[in-house]
């Protein structure tokens, strides 16, 4: 497993402090269109961002290789091993539930954080199969929270009842839940290095190796619902580079901006699905515009949006970015 997560983590790839941040806009100034923030003009304390997630009040959650920070209007906080019961600096996934919960996917293990309330789950203290917890998909209406690990996929219900749904020791690096409560989960296997699509319905598994399907070394880093309620897959590989709906047991091509370039994450909004990698840009045709990051080259590696419809982007070298439509 030490193989698989090294390649995982390369494939995939705590102090408080108040102060404030640069380009931070008061009562009646202009939102600039973007806006960076970076361990250099912000308290971050690091600039590889992996998660990100915004509760109902607009409490921004970052996830990074060196900590948790929360962000709450001028106030950062910053988690970590030393200042928290954190099992572990590196924070792969975040979740957070309606109700503010947060869900947090570190390398030693999982946390749910209710308030001030940590309760820490690790391999020696709870049901987790593997100690990598890669994605965290939650289900607000059925309050379940399924768990994606370097091997296994576990299912908690809100009576904090646990479930190895899945156990096949291939990392599961992509989760979502539809409207039907069916789970959609991505995963790859290193070995025979095929990607798979597999759906879980009513205690019970179906789905398809990508190769089969015509995506040969293609790993399904990102799923999403759309408005249809079908799966939609960012694929990336060797040879592939695209975007498909799952439609029973075909995958359809979803066109998108010829500009994108890479593709790494998907994210859903209202009727919109947002397509972000070298570039954000939005899925549908290929004549939407495609936005480049000003004055920085740092692929995007976690997109989340807040109540105002800014988009806010975790960037793999140049900490978080955010997005503020003019029109």
């Amino acid at each position: 497993m030490k193989r698989i997560t090294v390649a995982v983590l390369l494939l995939i790839s705590f102090f408080s402090c108040k102060k404030e941040t640069p380009n931070t806009p008061g009562p009646a100034t202009d939102i600039p269109e973007w806006t960076l923030f970076n361990t250099h003009n912000s308290p971050l304390p690091d600039d590889q961002i992996n998660a990100l997630a915004i509760d109902k009040q607009d409490v921004k959650w970052i996830g990074t290789s060196k900590g948790l920070i929360r962000w709450q209007g001028d106030e950062w906080k910053i988690f970590n091993s030393s200042n928290s019961p954190l099992p572990s600096d590196y924070v792969q996934s975040l979740a957070v539930e309606d109700n503010s919960t947060l869900w947090v996917g570190t390398t030693e293990g999982l946390v749910r954080l209710t308030g001030n309330d940590w309760q820490v789950y690790t391999t020696a203290n709870s049901p987790l199969t593997h100690k990598g917890i890669l994605c965290i998909a939650h289900d607000a209406q059925r309050k379940i929270t399924y768990i994606g690990t370097e091997g296994s996929i576990i299912k908690i219900g809100a009576d904090n009842h646990w479930d190895i749904v899945l156990e096949n020791d291939n990392p599961v690096l992509s989760l979502a839940v539809d409207r039907d409560g069916s789970l959609w989960a991505g995963q790859f296997n290193f070995f025979a290095f095929i990607g798979r699509i597999g759906k879980y319905e009513n205690g019970q598994w179906s789905g398809f190796n990508l190769a089969t399907a015509g995506y040969p070394s293609s790993f399904p880093y990102s799923l999403a619902i759309d408005k249809n309620n079908k799966p939609v897959v960012a694929l990336s590989g060797t040879s592939v580079r695209t975007v498909v709906h799952v439609n029973g047991n075909t995958l359809e091509e979803i066109p998108y901006s010829s500009a994108a370039g890479g593709v790494k994450v998907l994210f859903a909004e209202g009727d919109k699905i947002w397509l972000a990698g070298d570039r954000l840009s939005m899925l549908g045709s290929r004549d939407h515009p495609s936005f480049s990051i000003p004055d920085t080259d740092s692929p995007i590696q976690t997109i989340a949006v807040d109540s105002k419809g800014n988009k806010w982007l975790g960037t793999l070298y140049n900490g978080v970015v955010r997005y503020h439509s003019k029109e």
